[in-house]
């Protein structure tokens, strides 16, 4: 069966991109693509160079729990093709993104941040990956959280877990740890993430960055790690435009693999950035 199209806004309402050089926007990414001056396959290269140097830093910025080098630059040659075209799919195509390890992502495991868990490969992409993929964002990597997602502070005794992105000696905040300090270090401008008692507003406070807990049953709980029924999925970004993007290509759309998506109300008429 083929995939459905991207959901696409006549008008998304998000106004003049925010006036900040960094980090970057998503919509400086795809200024780029348009321009010419980068392509997704570059940049994606160059990410991937950075999220490695970053595990050699000290004190300890290692942002990344599992990484599939092959897959990034699939999705990222993809993306480029279709720049070339004169047909990306839409403001998220080409855009790198960070995913939580508490989400599923194909070909990689789901650890919870804990060496108890299973380290098998996993056969499907969570919903709220396969969205960002439909969407031509590049996964980047999984990245590193507090173990069951228990802790406020950032601390991970089984994982090289980073230190805040501007003050070394300062916590970095959790459980989302990884991806907030990846987009406030500027790897990517969006992440996807996971809150339930403030594990997306802690971390992306603590390191200057925008998160959002999404209301109940907008964003699919498929494939998220601990199943259950506090964890919210959501993002952390590097602007409230950047979060409004997340959540049009993911959210307030029902998913048969969770029930709970079905309650969900439609998106605001233009896009949650209207």
């Amino acid at each position: 069966m083929q995939a459905a199209e991207p959901r696409r806004w006549s008008n998304a309402g998000h106004g003049p991109s925010p006036a900040r050089s960094w980090p970057r926007v998503s919509a400086a990414y795809t200024a780029a693509y348009r321009a010419g001056s980068t392509t997704p396959r570059a940049l994606t290269e160059r990410a991937l160079k950075e999220i490695d140097a970053l595990g050699d830093r000290r004190p300890s910025m290692n942002i990344a729990q599992a990484r599939d080098r092959s897959a990034s630059l699939a999705d990222a040659e993809a993306s480029t093709a279709r720049y070339a075209q004169g047909q990306p799919l839409g403001p998220l195509d080409g855009v790198p993104y960070l995913v939580k390890d508490e989400y599923d992502v194909r070909g990689l495991p789901t650890t919870l941040g804990s060496r108890c868990s299973s380290e098998a490969p996993i056969e499907r992409d969570s919903t709220v990956v396969a969205r960002l993929r439909k969407a031509g964002g590049v996964f980047l990597c999984k990245t590193v959280l507090t173990e069951w997602g228990m802790s406020p502070l950032g601390a991970n005794p089984h994982q090289a877990m980073p230190h805040n992105a501007h003050q070394g000696e300062r916590a970095p905040g959790g459980s989302s740890t990884g991806s907030a300090v990846g987009v406030a270090l500027g790897i990517s401008p969006i992440a996807c993430a996971g809150d339930g008692g403030g594990s997306i507003r802690i971390p992306a406070s603590l390191n200057g960055v925008y998160g959002i807990k999404p209301t109940f049953g907008r964003v699919s709980r498929a494939g998220d790690g601990f199943k259950g029924s506090v964890a919210h999925c959501g993002p952390i970004a590097c602007s409230p435009t950047d979060l409004a993007l997340f959540l049009d290509v993911t959210a307030s759309e029902h998913d048969p693999l969770d029930a709970l998506t079905a309650w969900a109300p439609p998106p605001p008429q233009g896009g949650f950035g209207a």
